[in-house]
């Protein structure tokens, strides 16, 4: 297990959820005590992995992540658990896929610090062993999947939306590490259609670099140029969210089914559900509680006139 080099004084956003953390942290390290167990909540690209890091660098112990799915088995989360070290932090991100079963085993550690015994037949009933007293991550954007039994031995954490001078700064901090220059005005428009996730701002600066190898500043333009190669438009939505909006609005009651949508985009409804419709139904577009399961409202209505596809900038200036 690597030690994480992420620290809190990095972060840009999230300041009452890191200054919370601090305090937590500190008060634990002075009572020799593990970190309080934690359920980070927020959406994709908020930046739950990069808090579950600094968490463990601030209190000076190892991390490991698990990567939570319908697959995990119980065993390989005891297989985990073995291996910590009093203090640790073990993160399960989308900890809302777990099953029962494996949720049931870490409630059961955290209450008594003991996980099943392995056998050739696999995880005993009946037989424990003990294990050293560590702190539970749980990241995750559905918190309802994670059992009650196990959400209530968690301290709950909610992030905070990211604000437009935050995202620029995010901008601009990518930039610099990764040794490009962005202009204000080229931050500024990254922030303005990154869908306030700073994951997207970090991926597209990224590929900017790659789009402009030769070291050149980073233009508003060019950023226009490089979102139209995307088909990003000037309201930040990507084709399939632009093709979302305009077919329910052609719709007679402007609402249809989730399964309806997903033929109509080409794609599966996990997609439409974690890709398309979680910053729509956000900005108040899209209702996700119609009566034949998605309807378009009114100010998603007003805004269908205003949407065009995205058109190459005129110049790199």
């Amino acid at each position: 297990m690597g030690r994480p080099e992420k620290r809190f004084h990095e972060f840009i956003g999230q300041r009452r959820v890191v200054e919370h953390l601090r305090r937590l942290i500190g008060g634990a390290k002075q009572c020799a005590d593990p970190c309080t167990s934690l359920l980070l909540i927020g959406a994709a690209g908020f930046g739950k992995t990069s808090i579950a890091k600094a968490v463990a660098a601030e209190y000076g112990s190892n991390f490991r992540c698990v990567l939570a799915s319908g697959d995990t088995k119980p065993a390989e989360i005891c297989a985990v658990l073995r291996d910590v070290r009093h203090g640790d932090v073990v993160l399960l991100d989308e900890a809302h896929a777990l099953s029962r079963d494996a949720q049931q085993i870490l409630y059961v550690a955290l209450d008594e610090w003991r996980v099943p015994v392995e056998t050739k037949r696999g995880i005993s009933r009946s037989e424990n062993e003990s294990i050293a007293q560590f702190t539970l991550i749980l990241a995750t954007n559905e918190p309802g999947g994670v059992k009650q039994a196990l959400r209530s031995r968690l301290t709950r954490i909610e992030f905070d939306p990211y604000t437009p001078a935050e995202l620029k700064a995010i901008a601009e901090h990518v930039a610099q590490q990764s040794e490009a220059s962005v202009t204000p005005q080229a931050a500024n428009l990254l922030a303005q259609v990154a869908q306030g996730s700073p994951r997207v701002i970090v991926r597209r600066v990224q590929n900017l670099k790659h789009y402009w190898p030769d070291g050149r500043s980073i233009t508003k333009d060019h950023v226009r140029n490089f979102l139209t190669s995307e088909g990003v438009d000037d309201h930040g939505f990507t084709p399939h969210q632009r093709m979302y909006l305009r077919y329910l609005a052609a719709l007679p009651d402007c609402e249809c089914n989730v399964e309806r949508l997903a033929i109509k985009l080409g794609c599966d409804t996990a997609n439409i559900r974690q890709e398309v419709e979680p910053y729509l139904i956000e900005q108040g577009l899209v209702d996700p509680t119609s009566r034949q399961g998605r309807g378009l409202k009114e100010a998603g209505a007003a805004l269908i006139s205003s949407l065009r596809e995205p058109g190459h900038a005129e110049s790199e200036a």
